[in-house]
């Protein structure tokens, strides 16, 4: 009877902590952005390196710094180590102090090897070295590790359970999931629904945290209450996409939504996710 007892009184306090730790996160209203597909923005840097003074000569990330400067935008690049035209290995490192400087706002995550690899076929030593790859460029070109971020959002939404079950062996800490009803990585169907209600979750059998994408801007219409009811925000798009400009209006709209309703531009690597989710409470 005292074990039972003990049990009881075990869920009741592990009840109460979760209710303790997920109203906090719903007490603190963040906001992040994010371009998949990036490559693009290297490559015309490159090209251009004795015409251009600085990385914001580049269309989109002039773009994104006005943002920055008139919201306090955060974004995240994720990005292919190569392309059929470019590789990162060719980024010119002229710009690495400036890059720098800006790595408050600004940050490069790992999207996949190239726009062709399937990540759910991949085994960890070859998507090891990718990654390891894309870590040296980066350091490389744009000053050291401070640039990178550690929540990914790999390529289809998809990774090997061998990439999933070896991911902090790289530093990795989290994996954004996807803004649609799709499998993410190797989620099971509980996870998947719990994320879609949640907004994250913290797996203790691999040691990540998953956070949902909430909207993305070039097919989702821009819906207040949707967006109201999460206090997580994860906005994102795709570095083609960012041609159109009426994909640039949505995203200022956004800034202009996150301004009124008083969300905070951060990453979630920062010491503010860190307090958010130090508890490591595995959730389902």
């Amino acid at each position: 009877m005292k074990a039972l007892k003990c049990v009881v009184c075990i869920l009741i306090a592990a009840s109460l902590l979760f209710s303790i730790l997920h109203y906090y996160v719903l007490s603190k209203k963040s906001i992040h952005f994010s371009i998949d597909d990036t490559i693009n923005v290297f490559y015309d840097l490159t090209e251009n390196v004795e015409k251009y003074d600085s990385i914001f000569d580049n269309e989109l990330l002039s773009s994104l710094n006005k943002l920055h400067e008139k919201y306090g935008l955060a974004v995240t690049l994720y990005c292919f180590n190569e392309n059929d035209v470019f590789s990162l290995a060719d980024m010119t490192a002229k710009f690495k102090e400036q890059f720098s400087a800006n790595s408050d706002w600004l940050k490069f995550g790992f999207h996949a090897q190239n726009p062709d690899v399937d990540l759910s076929l991949t085994d960890f030593d070859s998507f090891s070295n990718s990654y390891n790859q894309f870590v040296s460029q980066v350091t490389r070109f744009a000053g050291g590790t401070n640039q990178i971020d550690i929540f990914v959002r790999l390529s289809c939404f998809q990774a090997s359970g061998d990439i999933v079950s070896n991911l902090r062996e790289l530093g990795i800490s989290g994996l954004y999931t996807s803004d649609d009803y799709r499998e993410n990585y190797c989620l099971n169907e509980l996870q998947n629904r719990f994320l879609q209600v949640y907004d994250y979750e913290y797996s203790a059998g691999n040691s990540l945290f998953y956070i949902h994408t909430d909207y993305r801007i070039e097919e989702d219409s821009f819906n207040t209450f949707l967006l109201l009811s999460n206090k997580v925000l994860e906005v994102f798009t795709h570095e083609w996409a960012m041609n159109n400009m009426g994909n640039w209006q949505e995203v200022d709209r956004i800034c202009e939504f996150a301004r009124q309703h008083k969300y905070e531009w951060c990453f979630a690597q920062t010491a503010m996710y860190k307090t958010i989710f130090k508890g490591k409470v595995n959730h389902v």
